[in-house]
């Protein structure tokens, strides 16, 4: 009984710890999807700047 006790908490602390890590992956997803954008509205502004000159 104690064993499966100590077997049911080790399971739910590697669920808490890959919980945690998914956690700190979004933020980093979100963070490369901005600079994709940052590089889209640069890379935009440029094309037009290049558009408009006689």
């Amino acid at each position: 009984m104690v064993g499966r006790l100590v077997k049911d908490q080790q399971i739910r602390l590697f669920e808490q710890q890959a919980g945690q890590q998914r956690a700190r992956l979004l933020p980093a997803a979100q963070l490369a999807n901005r600079r994709e954008e940052v590089v889209d509205a640069k890379t935009e502004a440029g094309q037009r700047l290049l558009d408009a000159q006689p």
